[in-house]
């Protein structure tokens, strides 16, 4: 502080705007980074509903099948054409394999439907199906990480799932997020953060300025008045500084 005392008072007001928007950045930090943990489980949260809601279909096609009004291939099949055409969130969707595991319907690479899945890894050398099999013996539901091709794209990119067991058939059904669709929509977020942020940082460096103006004796009490009022600090924390 000692040193602060060299310079005139005029020039260490500055120090004020300074110091709050350097408050404003740290918050907005903290905030920033709760948005994006809040996107993550607000994803993982819907995901798991679509799924849970996907499964009661099942339910439906094994009422049928247990009251006679349906063969269990009937049933089988219905459920799985209804399921095929679902989707959400524009192209996302679900599939069905079994605890072999062997896929049983997957609508955007068919040419896996009917064969075992044992051997199927993602670049990271996880066996992805057994992982989600144990999951859904070990749990009857839940999540699964691993890396997988969007619909169009070749690349595998990080993919979190939520899988659901169907006990009475044995079939387990699944849908996930991709990590990068849920890191656009972050950065969407961030650039409007960022530029709010710069919003205040020049509406309060314009602020000073036309403090400096208006009052030339005595703009330090004033500018010391309006920021404690502004950043909720008390005047005494802003005359620490200076």
């Amino acid at each position: 502080m000692n040193l602060l005392r060299k310079f005139p008072i005029s020039k260490r007001l500055w120090l004020i705007p300074v110091v709050a928007i350097l408050m404003l950045f740290i918050l907005g930090m903290l905030m920033i980074q709760q948005v994006r943990s809040d996107l993550y489980k607000g994803k993982q949260e819907m995901t798991r509903h679509v799924v849970e809601t996907a499964a009661g279909i099942f339910d439906h096609y094994r009422q049928l099948e247990t009251s006679g009004t349906m063969y269990t291939a009937e049933a089988q099949q219905a459920a799985i054409k209804q399921i095929r055409a679902l989707r959400y969130d524009g192209q996302d969707y679900f599939w069905i394999n079994d605890l072999g595991p062997v896929m049983i319907m997957h609508p955007m690479q068919p040419k896996l439907e009917g064969q075992n899945l044992s051997q199927v890894m993602d670049p990271t050398g996880k066996a992805l199906f057994y992982e989600m099999v144990a999951v859904a013996r070990r749990d009857g539901a839940g999540a699964v990480d691993y890396m997988w091709a969007s619909p169009g794209e070749a690349d595998p990119v990080p993919k979190i799932s939520y899988v659901q067991l169907f006990q009475p058939w044995g079939w387990i059904i699944g849908s996930g997020i991709y990590v990068d669709d849920v890191e656009a929509e972050f950065k969407n977020y961030l650039v409007s953060f960022s530029i709010i942020g710069l919003f205040i940082a020049v509406t309060i460096a314009l602020l000073l300025g036309v403090l400096a103006a208006l009052y030339r004796d005595q703009w330090p009490d004033q500018v010391i008045r309006i920021f404690s009022i502004a950043c909720l600090a008390p005047p005494s924390f802003w005359l620490a500084l200076l």
